[in-house]
């Protein structure tokens, strides 16, 4: 598991247009519509260097939120709680 940073410092559209910044990426989810089942892709643009992974992860397990959704909540160690 990797967590990446968002590129906020160049443009998304410039990027999907062909001119990906050097050390960043496209990459994208599928999300889904919970009313309608709808499926649409949605694109990010995000640095290439993951400055966390799932090796500072020290618990994960499933919750569920006030209205009874589920949600993952992670403990990390020191380093990931720094971040």
């Amino acid at each position: 598991m990797e967590f990446k940073l968002v590129d906020e410092e160049n443009s998304l559209e410039e990027a999907l247009k062909g001119n990906v910044p050097a050390g960043s990426e496209i990459l994208q989810e599928t999300a889904v519509d919970r009313k309608t089942g709808r499926k649409a892709t949605v694109p990010y643009l995000l640095k290439k260097r993951a400055p966390l992974t799932g090796e500072s992860i020290t618990d994960a397990r499933v919750q569920l939120e006030q209205m009874g959704e589920p949600y993952v909540s992670l403990s990390f160690d020191s380093r990931g709680q720094g971040f």
